[in-house]
């Protein structure tokens, strides 16, 4: 079974929700986000960082570290 959930334009406070629940169902289930916010940040386990060069993607494994400091910045500039 997938599911396929879209959060837009969420606060900080049900971020922290969304995050906490798949946190919960993780030991039933793989999520796979994608995130601008730092709160699905926390309880993840691997991370991937995505760069656009040339016209072609590349999706590389990053630290929880390069990742937050991503989220930070975008935040930031946001």
């Amino acid at each position: 079974m997938k599911l396929h959930l879209i959060f837009n334009a969420l606060d900080a406070q049900h971020r922290k929700a969304v995050a906490d629940m798949i946190h919960e169902l993780s030991d039933k289930a793989q999520f796979i986000t994608t995130t601008f916010r730092p709160e699905l940040l926390e309880n993840a386990h691997k991370f991937y960082g995505v760069r656009f060069r040339n016209k072609v993607s590349h999706i590389d494994c990053v630290t929880r570290e390069q990742a937050k400091d991503f989220v930070e910045d975008d935040n930031t500039h946001a």
